[in-house]
């Protein structure tokens, strides 16, 4: 019986316990606080939401995480939300909190206006320096998820600043008032932090200190998060971001943060039911061909990603047959480099090297 394994962890399942280096790079967090009893946030907040995790996903200027504290299901609500939304001085929802606590911003129903807004403030934080930056790998033994992250900083900096590893869950189906349909999903909704002790959720989402007072030009902060998957996670969408805090008057401000790559190794089979999967040719230019072999019908999703991690193609509610079957993939929009080609299904996945050469 094969292991499980969690199909698009977006912090990478980059075998080994050690974190990658850190990017120099400033990274915006978009906070996305929604209830599923909210009628403005099905009227417009979802569709805000959704636009900027596209633009988010598309550009690598950060990610957008959803909080909720009070909808329903209740297994939705984040454990740690409250505490978030106290921090932020969340009044009403939908609101959206781009990095630090004084960025507060609502939506108006003017959907292309909010987005339009909203980035903006994301490409100026995208633009700050970075004074600190994270990276992190993360493993999978039984049913234990462990995160190695690390911090570095780039310049003397001053002050208390604080590392934590949030664990979201992505496309989380809840039926949602006032959405054009239902059951509505939800993208990268936060489960909790992990905790460096235990393998609970963390009560609070703040990590741990790494650093107070006068901190030196590339001094490397290192901490190991842990939790043990709960009944009723969707194991192919958990994903785990590595979020730096710098505490100011009382507050915490978000200051960067990373979501570690997808594997860079190929051949990884994890998916239950397929005994093979390939791809032809390989190198390919504008068109190649994905060959699975099933050993049993199911859904699945394919999904390409650059080097960076970031999603360049995606293909859901696919079906297989038992025996062969063959799937086009289109390259024509994507330019030369390495790819990894997942496909995942509600028992794991399969992740292929594809090179592209224009």
């Amino acid at each position: 019986m094969k292991k499980p394994l969690l199909s698009a962890i977006a912090c990478g399942l980059a075998f080994g316990l050690y974190a990658q280096t850190p990017q120099q790079k400033t990274r915006a967090v978009i906070l996305d606080f929604s209830e599923t009893w909210c009628p403005p946030c099905g009227a417009y907040g979802v569709a805000v939401g959704d636009q900027l995790n596209t633009q988010l996903a598309s550009s690598d200027k950060g990610y957008l995480i959803g909080v909720k504290t009070s909808s329903d299901p209740s297994s939705i609500n984040a454990v740690g939300g409250n505490a978030l939304a106290s921090n932020f001085s969340i009044t009403g929802v939908p609101t959206f909190i781009i990095n630090k606590a004084s960025l507060n911003d609502g939506v108006t129903g003017n959907n292309s206006g909010d987005v339009t807004r909203i980035m903006g403030t994301v490409t100026t934080a995208n633009g700050t320096a970075a004074v600190a930056s994270a990276a992190a790998n993360i493993t999978v033994t039984g049913n234990t998820i462990t995160v190695a992250a690390k911090a570095k900083f780039w310049a003397a900096a001053t002050g208390d600043y604080y590392m934590t590893v949030l664990l979201t869950e992505n496309d989380v189906e809840a039926d949602q008032t006032s959405a054009p349909s239902n059951p509505t999903k939800h993208p990268h909704v936060l489960r909790g932090a992990m905790a460096t002790t235990g393998t609970a959720l963390a009560s609070t989402p703040w990590g741990e200190k790494i650093g107070t007072g006068a901190i030196a030009a590339n001094a490397e902060f290192s901490k190991t998060f842990k939790v043990d998957i709960t009944t009723g996670w969707n194991k192919t969408k958990l994903e785990a971001y590595v979020v730096l805090f710098k505490m100011n008057s009382g507050k915490y401000e978000i200051i960067n943060a990373e979501k570690a790559k997808t594997p860079t190794s190929t051949g990884i089979n994890e998916l239950e039911g397929v005994a093979q999967a390939s791809i032809y040719p390989n190198p390919a230019s504008q068109t190649a061909v994905l060959s699975i072999t099933a050993t049993v019908p199911q859904q699945f999703a394919i999904r390409i990603t650059d080097m960076l991690g970031r999603t360049v193609y995606t293909h859901e509610n696919n079906m297989l047959v038992k025996g062969e079957n063959s799937f086009k993939l289109p390259l024509n929009g994507m330019v030369s480099g390495l790819y990894n080609v997942e496909i995942s299904g509600k028992d794991g996945r399969m992740v292929q090297r594809l090179s592209i050469e224009k």
